[in-house]
């Protein structure tokens, strides 16, 4: 009969916490993901509704003068639309203060709306309407301001 040898039981033990250590990842990355998408939804609901639609009806009115930043996403929907990527550039000072205090990961300025990227697993949008447009989202905050979770 053999004996088991240390080594093999070794190998054993490494291979168990290896494989635990995924499985504790696997299931705890999107539990981690998910509380602080929600951390951020509760955040926009301590803001003053009016004064985030203004900031993005601010964003809509003076998108020419903002730098388009060559974002490798697809989300150009019409010639005029302006992207504003944190990770190619800082946002810019003329941003209002309670748009770029969320830390986005991405802002895109249409014609009638401004998208709001706050995070991206799970998604979680905040979208401005421009007075008049017709607004849709999964949540509504107020007249002209939704969130969209990608659905």
């Amino acid at each position: 009969m053999k004996q088991k040898t240390s080594s093999s039981t070794g190998s054993r033990k490494v291979a168990l916490v290896v494989i635990a250590a995924t499985i504790g990842f696997l299931i705890l990355t999107p539990i981690i993901l998910v509380r602080q998408a929600e951390r951020q939804r509760m955040r926009i609901y301590q803001i003053d509704p009016g004064t985030l639609l203004v900031a993005c009806r601010t964003l809509i009115a003076e998108k020419a003068g903002y730098r388009h930043d060559d974002s490798t996403l697809a989300v150009r929907t019409d010639p005029g639309t302006v992207v504003l990527d944190p990770s190619v550039a800082p946002l810019q000072t003329n941003i209002p203060s309670v748009i770029r205090d969320l830390n986005p990961k991405l802002i895109v300025i249409g014609s009638n709306k401004v998208t709001v990227c706050l995070w991206t697993l799970p998604k979680r949008y905040l979208f401005g309407f421009a007075e008049g447009a017709s607004e849709y989202g999964s949540e509504k905050i107020a007249n002209g301001l939704w969130l969209w979770y990608g659905n």
